[in-house]
């Protein structure tokens, strides 16, 4: 039985099921020795072994039949043929391959050459842009120096002198100041200071700082000064903002060659303090205080209050004054919270505050509010007085809302509605 499934087992392997075409010589060899042993085996039993064992030899030995010999050559040939079409087909292919990838090189170049062209009108449009922004903000800036230096109410202070100082030795500067001491102007006179010497001047308020890198091209000596960066009612550090604003000032400061000005309303000390510690560029900046150690003099109060005086025609030539001595040296001793500047202005600005002489800086606020009633009750016969008085209590409801962090836009806290009871009546 086993050498009858072994006959069954060839005959389907290399014939009947064969998968395969082809045969290796040592599996020839052992398929052949199966069949020799399996057939002489299966013969015994018959008696005829010997017969079967003499044609196994002859056939071992017996040449291949014309016919078979000539099927062969025509599959040989056949296949011949056919991998003589498949190379001349490669070779089509080929040359194909060929002319396509020399189609893509050369469309490959196209598209560099155009890529070349399109970054350089990006690259000249961004450039014109960036220009025209520069030009808009230089302007801008030109055009608040040029009002700065015509204002005759001005006075040069010696914090302005000690900031121009710090500002040729180093490249960064901190102005400090509560509102109305100042600090804007005397930002504006050093810019004028340093124009003349060949910078670039830019006076970037709050909203525009964020966009520093848009715009600010290394190469130029530019003078910029980022006005009240941390707020103006609502005094505080961003870290999304303000730490990547310095971080891309910090190499500027510390090699190149323009210069920053930051002015910090601030109306404590407190306030400095808690945000100077935020990063290392505030940490070592130089620091010029309005309100500590550069305050006014009294011969700078003087000269700022018989200047703005002169120029809204408190005094006229060949009439008497209208303050005298005594009066001009109580108001100089003065140190209103409004800013001493500021709260000049407005003295002589109004001829009911100038009236009041010292008062009105020894208590400015209370005598604003009263201002403010007479022109609510003005307001019910007069209609240019009823706008103003809206307007006032509008831009009042906005800085209450921009002090009420994370609240709704429009709701008013207790603290800030307390400061309004004043005027309901």
């Amino acid at each position: 039985m086993k050498y009858i499934d072994l006959l069954v087992n060839a005959r389907n392997k290399v014939f009947a099921h064969a998968t395969k075409g082809e045969l290796s010589d040592e599996d020839f060899r052992q398929l052949w020795n199966e069949i020799e042993n399996s057939i002489v085996y299966i013969s015994k039993t018959t008696g005829t072994d010997i017969i079967q064992t003499r044609r196994i030899l002859e056939l071992r030995e017996e040449p291949l039949e014309e016919s078979t010999c000539l099927e062969i050559q025509c599959l040989i040939l056949r296949q011949m043929h056919e991998d003589e079409q498949i190379i001349r087909e490669c070779h089509k292919l080929q040359g194909t391959v060929k002319l396509i990838k020399e189609d893509i090189a050369v469309q490959l170049k196209q598209i560099e050459l155009q890529i070349v062209d399109l970054k350089s009108i990006i690259r000249y449009n961004v450039h014109s842009e960036l220009s025209e922004q520069l030009g808009e903000y230089s302007d801008n800036s030109g055009r608040e120096i040029e009002f700065h230096n015509n204002d005759k109410t001005y006075v040069k202070t010696s914090a302005v002198i000690a900031a121009i100082e710090v500002l040729d030795r180093d490249n960064m500067l901190i102005l400090i100041g509560r509102a109305g001491s100042g600090k804007s102007s005397a930002a504006l006179e050093i810019a004028s200071i340093f124009q003349n010497k060949g910078y670039i001047v830019m006076n970037l308020e709050q909203h525009l700082a964020k966009d520093f890198k848009t715009y600010f091209l290394s190469k130029n000596k530019q003078f910029i000064i980022f006005e009240d960066l941390f707020g103006k009612s609502h005094i505080g550090y961003n870290e999304d903002i303000h730490s990547h604003l310095l971080d891309a000032v910090k190499p500027h400061v510390t090699s190149g060659q323009s210069k920053f000005i930051i002015t910090l309303r601030s109306y404590k000390l407190d306030d400095f303090d808690s945000i100077v510690t935020n990063h290392q560029l505030l940490s070592e900046a130089s620091i010029i205080n309005i309100n500590g150690n550069f305050s006014l003099s009294t011969l700078e109060k003087k000269a700022m209050l018989i200047n703005h005086s002169k120029h809204h025609g408190h005094f006229r030539l060949r009439k008497a004054k209208m303050l005298n001595d005594v009066e001009i040296q109580n108001i100089i001793k003065t140190d209103p919270y409004l800013g001493f500047p500021e709260a000049c202005r407005l003295f002589c600005s109004f001829q009911t505050f100038f009236a009041m002489g010292h008062k009105f800086f020894t208590s400015p606020t209370k005598e604003l509010q009263s201002e403010i009633r007479r022109m609510k009750r003005s307001g019910y016969d007069k209609t240019d007085l009823a706008l103003q008085y809206c307007v006032l209590v509008s831009l009042m409801l906005d800085k209450a809302c921009e002090g009420s962090f994370g609240m709704k836009k429009g709701i008013v806290t207790c603290d800030h509605n307390e400061s309004f009871s004043d005027y309901k009546t």
